[in-house]
């Protein structure tokens, strides 16, 4: 009986309670991976979404302009769900808050997956055509179900959305039932310690900063990889696309690579929260790697559209010879200029970061210090005061 209330006893203490509202933090950052491959494949290629048969053709299964036309949709669906996995990492834990911010970004999400699948168009009527006749001998009702891809994605996507919104709401409720609990005692200490708490947040920053980094990178990444032609030069007569299309889609995987490396780096703000030694080596290797990848992306000239840089030399040939040269030399090359661009901002962060490490890591040194010299004196007190009593005895 003993056992029984010892085993009890811990499994009911403060800490297993609170091991059992927190989350691993590589949940969330899946969670991005996905909604960023997902969007990427439905906007750049959605033709790699195909039923392959042995010895059969390759039908893809959806309609590549249609699924385009819905881009609108297709990002609002990924900024909600990197919202709400955002959300679990600025948490880390299950809270009353969190259940709220998941069910609304859930319910929202929920919506755009209804806009994107409810209709039939996206659906090819090859691959449906092709269903119906490879199922009609085998099983009639499996080949209507499968002739609907779009109702099969949104039915798995409503029932993961309705699980995880379930979840985190009793879990969350749960957390304010312990929160609720809580006694006068863990108060006080909360009181006694925000003095510290003050000076900590001093180092911190808004978790804002990196939720706008992620959604640049997603916005950019799908912008390049799914409409690069909408990156145009405007002119009073014609629209030229700046780039090749079809050369920026061959570069996919620098393009994701880069994506994955720049959601990385503002994931490590979000778990850090504040200027640390490790957060800057993090900022630095990832910034490296960023640019290394913005090289191979923008260094080719091939990515530029042939039309466009013709266009540049006949629409400046009638300046003045040293601005014309000025001029088409700068705007020919629009790869370079982002790159550039690109280069200077990662290298202003990463010297940002490092500075401001250093700066927290000598305050802390600091204090450290100090902590060590008030000892110190404290020691030289109690031996000179102990030598007094023994002089005077």
């Amino acid at each position: 009986m003993s056992e029984y209330n010892d085993q009890s006893t811990v499994s009911d203490s403060p800490q297993s309670r609170e091991r059992g509202l927190k989350f691993s933090i590589f949940e969330p950052i899946f969670g991005i991976i996905i909604s960023l491959v997902a969007t990427i494949v439905f906007l750049g290629f959605p033709h790699i979404i195909t039923v392959v048969l042995i010895g059969g053709p390759v039908i893809p299964t959806f309609y590549s302009e249609v699924i385009r036309s819905l881009w609108i949709p297709i990002v609002l669906w990924a900024i909600f769900r990197v919202g709400v996995d955002i959300s679990y990492l600025y948490e880390r834990r299950y809270t009353e808050r969190l259940a709220k911010i998941a069910v609304i970004g859930n319910v929202l999400t929920a919506i755009c997956t209804f806009i994107i699948f409810i209709s039939p168009r996206i659906v090819n009527q090859d691959y449906i055509n092709f269903i119906h006749d490879y199922f009609r001998n085998v099983s009639v009702w499996f080949g209507n179900i499968l002739a609907n891809p779009n109702l099969i994605i949104l039915v798995l996507i409503m029932v993961i959305l309705i699980l995880e919104s379930i979840n985190v709401v009793r879990k969350g409720m749960k957390a304010k039932k312990r929160e609720e609990g809580e006694d006068e005692a863990a108060q006080q200490a909360d009181a006694s310690s925000s003095e510290h708490d003050k000076e900590t947040n001093e180092k911190k920053f808004s978790y804002f900063e990196p939720f706008k980094g992620i959604i640049f990178t997603v916005v950019a990444t799908v912008i390049f990889l799914g409409f690069p032609q909408i990156i145009t030069f405007v002119f009073t007569d014609r629209l030229i696309p700046t780039f090749d299309a079809v050369v920026i889609r061959c570069l996919w995987i620098p393009f994701v690579l880069w994506a994955l490396l720049r959601i990385g780096i503002e994931v490590a703000y979000m778990i850090e929260r504040r200027y640390t030694k490790r957060l800057a080596i993090i900022t630095v290797a990832g910034d490296v790697l960023a640019v290394i990848c913005g090289i191979i992306i923008f260094i080719s000239p091939r990515i530029v559209n042939g039309e466009y840089i013709d266009f540049i030399h006949r629409y400046f040939e009638d300046m003045a010879a040293w601005f014309s040269v000025i001029l088409t030399r700068i705007l020919d090359r629009p790869n370079l200029i982002i790159l550039v661009i690109m280069i200077v901002v990662l290298a202003i962060e990463s010297f940002n970061m490092v500075r401001r490490s250093r700066a927290d890591d000598e305050e802390d040194d600091g204090d450290g210090d100090g902590d060590r010299e008030n000892i110190a004196q404290v020691s030289a007190a109690v031996t000179e005061a102990v030598n007094n009593d023994e002089v005077s005895s």
